[in-house]
């Protein structure tokens, strides 16, 4: 299946979108932690917030860019895996969605819900 002229624009300005804003989430929870460890803000407010920015938009929004691009490639001629930077890209999406799901998710909700019983500095 390929995507006619009108919405093969609406789908990759949404593939650039979501690509864009997951990169721009993934650097203010990094921003956060380094403010949290360095002890440059009060770490019972920065590890809520780092939590509830992670759980609200970093994680829905890595599920969104690997669909989006998924549906980029297939109703488009890159194709999933007939270029090989498409299917690079393919595989550090999902390994990252792996490892948002599995490893950064339950510690996002644990700093949400354990972050404001930490000891003021």
């Amino acid at each position: 299946m390929r995507f006619t002229p009108r919405w093969r624009k609406a789908i990759l300005t949404l593939h650039v979108a979501t690509a864009v804003g997951w990169l721009g989430t993934d650097l203010v929870l990094l921003t956060l932690g380094i403010a949290g460890l360095s002890g440059a803000a009060d770490r019972a407010v920065v590890y809520p917030a780092q939590g509830l920015i992670g759980i609200v938009l970093f994680v829905p929004l890595t599920f969104l860019v690997w669909l989006v691009g998924v549906v980029n490639a297939l109703g488009t001629p890159w194709g999933l895996v007939k270029w090989w930077w498409v299917a690079v890209k393919l595989g550090i999406v999902t390994v990252m969605l792996g490892l948002v799901v599995l490893a950064l998710y339950p510690n996002l909700a644990d700093a949400s819900d354990l972050g404001a019983a930490l000891p003021a500095q």
